[in-house]
């Protein structure tokens, strides 16, 4: 699949051990911190609830192209 990203937004990819109900609004709290705090943050609150292994990735096109 292909995916075209404009400046500014966010990809975040996420395995199934993650809690898929409460991974939406935890991603909207917490959508303008840096993209390595938003991973670490859906870990804490949505992974680790169940037995299985949680991953998540947070990719994000800075606004000007360039990483400041």
């Amino acid at each position: 699949a292909r995916l075209s990203l404009k400046r500014g937004e966010t990809l975040i990819l996420a395995s199934d051990g993650l809690d898929g109900e409460g991974f939406p609004a935890a991603a909207a709290q917490c959508r303008k911190a840096a993209a390595g705090e938003l991973a670490e943050y859906l870990l804490e609150s949505v992974g680790g609830k169940s037995a299985d292994d949680a991953t998540v990735v947070v990719v994000r096109l800075h606004r000007s192209g360039l990483l400041t």
